[in-house]
């Protein structure tokens, strides 16, 4: 019934987000690539790339193959912990991933951004932890068969109308991080919200997830 009810919360959330008209925090080139990434090319020299790949896995349904979100209209972002305080705790992590990167890239940098106004689904714990993985993730990923964490990359709050820089690390031409609820209180977390790509995704500002580099 529990996890019946976070569906039905997520669903409601994203199907009320709100259409911002709030500009693009940069001036920019807008570029279509493969997979439904659209890079920024900010006049002032760096390269910002947006996920070509997210996904939640759900530890209820092991097997279960959840499709790119990317690819769907208002693309949903999805991290969830039932807390310890139940008989058997139940998790709803997400996998991002970055291609197109090019060879001459360096300074490669994960970040966050929200126009005011955007929708935030946020309840409980909000802290969301960032983690390198062990295998670039995939179209067919399930809980049972995806990337697993390697190290704790970093970890990031997330609110309407703000930024942030998660961390920095060597460039690749793919790049792949699965994030999850901090379970270090075993309190109940969920956050929820629309990716955006920028206009020529779904005809929004740029919302979410992306990736900076320089050349």
């Amino acid at each position: 019934m529990l996890r019946l009810l976070v569906s039905l919360a997520v669903a409601v959330s994203l199907a009320s987000q709100l259409s911002s008209s709030a500009p693009s925090p940069v001036s920019e080139q807008l570029v279509r690539t493969p997979a439904g990434a659209v890079i920024q090319a900010p006049l002032f020299g760096s390269i910002t790339t947006y996920p070509s790949l997210l996904k939640y896995l759900d530890s209820t349904s092991p097997n279960f193959v959840a499709p790119n979100a990317i690819l769907s209209n208002r693309s949903p972002f999805l991290a969830h912990y039932s807390g310890n305080q139940i008989s058997t705790p139940f998790r709803f992590d997400s996998l991002i991933k970055f291609t197109g990167i090019p060879s001459s890239a360096h300074q490669c940098e994960l970040g966050w951004a929200f126009p005011d106004g955007w929708d935030i689904e946020v309840g409980g714990v909000g802290l969301l932890n960032v983690y390198t993985v062990d295998r670039e993730a995939e179209d067919d990923d399930s809980w049972a068969d995806s990337p697993q964490e390697v190290s704790l990359w970093g970890s990031t709050t997330l609110r309407s109308g703000g930024g942030g820089i998660v961390n920095s690390a060597v460039c690749s031409g793919t790049m792949s991080f699965r994030i999850e609820i901090s379970r270090d209180s075993g309190r109940l977390g969920h956050v929820s919200f629309a990716q955006s790509n920028g206009p020529s995704h779904w005809g929004q500002p740029p919302a979410g997830w992306y990736l900076t580099y320089q050349v």
